[in-house]
């Protein structure tokens, strides 16, 4: 399966899918597309020059991806842009008859989400997008456990994610523009879909607080806290933190049921049921999440299943996301579907701090 990368606007994202995916013993990269970026855009984003990816990967390296596609007739790509941008990418795979796999956050608004999702649905195309944590093998321990009822309903659910720090970021790199959402989206996006995977429910409100604390140079949050109801009554929580400098877990999950609880933390990637029988431990391995998730989307696009994340669905998370940043913007909470005349744009310029709340 010919294989191609479209855009090389990260410094984690292509290398990261071209070492998966060439782990695939059936898949060949067939080449990348920078997208017309100049030098320092590329440098600033990859980390080393465009040709010395192409030398690493032995790929051909092309400007324009319409013509990476029209020559090398990839049957499937990966898309690494800026999030506002990406888009456009889709539309042109799509209709090209090419499946594809979108680096997250997929869109910024959800006009440009919709506009993917009609344009893969017209052309019958399998596309997908980076939802790692569903791949996480203690919380798909924890998905299947939920399944089975083991705890019996849900009444409330935690989650916790960190990513360490802005400083991941060089100065000139686009994530530090507002306008690609920042961590009110690539943060948020992991953690809204875990809720909403986990229980298998959908969110009917928010309320959200963020606020930056230690890291003066970022534009963004650096904690962030969001209440949701779901559309059942469920509570749900979540705490996003970005701005460790130190070790910490990357994730935990704390679900509260009728017939007992379950807890994750993802550091030694282990979870603990709790119940009437007592406490027991699982999932104590570390796996490859980004590498099984890919192997799934091949699969799909192969017709063997259906993908794990649906652009439709993807389009449901980032609106839930958008509705916590106007929250934390407005001091209010939001309801959804979301109600949203103007575009919602990250920045802490734009937080409603409570009271009490640091100057």
């Amino acid at each position: 399966m010919r294989v191609a990368i479209i855009g090389l606007a990260s410094r984690y994202w292509p290398a990261a899918f071209a070492d998966r995916l060439l782990a695939v013993p059936e898949v060949e990269l067939a080449g990348a597309a920078y997208c017309g970026r100049d030098d320092q855009f590329i440098t600033a984003s990859l980390g080393s020059s465009k040709e010395a990816f192409a030398a690493r990967y032995s790929i051909p390296l092309y400007a324009d991806p319409k013509e990476l596609i029209r020559e090398q007739r990839p049957e499937a790509v990966v898309i690494c842009e800026e999030s506002i941008g990406q888009h456009r990418y889709v539309d042109l795979a799509a209709e090209a008859g090419v499946h594809c796999f979108i680096a997250k956050p997929m869109a910024t608004t959800l006009e440009a989400a919709d506009q993917m999702v009609s344009a893969v649905e017209r052309a019958g195309v399998v596309a997908s997008t980076g939802s790692t944590q569903r791949f996480d093998g203690a919380l798909r321990q924890v998905w299947e456990q939920l399944r089975r009822e083991e705890i019996g309903d849900i009444v409330s659910i935690r989650v916790m994610h960190q990513h360490g720090n802005i400083d991941a970021f060089g100065p000139d790199d686009w994530y530090r523009k507002p306008e690609n959402g920042g961590p009110e989206l690539s943060l948020f996006w992991y953690v809204v879909d875990c809720l909403r995977w986990l229980t298998g429910k959908e969110i009917a409100g928010v309320y959200s607080q963020y606020d930056n604390f230690l890291w003066p140079q970022s534009p963004f949050f650096d904690n962030a806290k969001a209440l949701v109801r779901f559309d059942d009554g469920t509570l749900g929580s979540i705490d996003a933190y970005f701005c460790m400098r130190w070790r910490y877990p990357s994730w935990e999950v704390e679900i509260v049921g009728s017939k007992g609880a379950i807890k994750t933390t993802q550091s030694n990637f282990e979870g603990t049921r709790y119940g009437p029988d007592g406490a027991g431990s699982f999932y104590r391995a570390q796996n490859d999440h980004l590498g099984a998730e890919l192997r799934h989307w091949l699969g799909a696009c192969q017709g063997k299943w259906p993908p794990e994340v649906s652009l439709a669905d993807a389009r449901r998370t980032i609106e839930v996301s958008l509705a916590c940043l106007q929250s934390a913007q407005t001091g209010q909470p939001v309801g959804l579907p979301l109600e949203a005349a103007e575009p919602i744009v990250a920045g802490r310029d734009k937080y409603t701090r409570g009271i009490g709340a640091h100057a």
